[in-house]
């Protein structure tokens, strides 16, 4: 994963990074304790916020996700929710493609 911003004037280490996901298991890497973060621990072993991060998403069987993250002021604990972005994993894509190929069999079939 990589993040783009723009923090001209402002320091990186003054903001944390805490993932959230939907129906997944979701974890950030913290290069400084070189250890991997799971979403519900102590916003303290969060990782600083560098221009490139490592996540790792588990996600279920057939379940599509919502991933976003916050990223927390620490000189004032204000927090700003980035927008999330769903991912599927394979089986949920598949499934999804196999209903399509079906709807569009049938539109087809339909015409003659």
């Amino acid at each position: 994963m990589s993040l783009s911003y723009l923090l001209d004037g402002i320091n990186e280490k003054d903001f944390i990074v805490i993932p959230n996901a939907e129906n997944s298991l979701l974890e950030i890497y913290n290069d400084e304790n070189k250890s991997w973060v799971k979403q519900n621990e102590f916003r303290s072993n969060f990782p600083r916020l560098k221009p490139t991060m490592k996540i790792k998403l588990i996600s279920f069987a057939g379940v599509s996700t919502k991933v976003c993250f916050d990223v927390q002021l620490l000189k004032t604990s204000e927090v700003y929710k980035t927008p999330c972005r769903t991912y599927w994993n394979a089986q949920h894509f598949l499934k999804y493609i196999d209903a399509v190929n079906a709807k569009i069999f049938e539109w087809v079939k339909g015409k003659g």
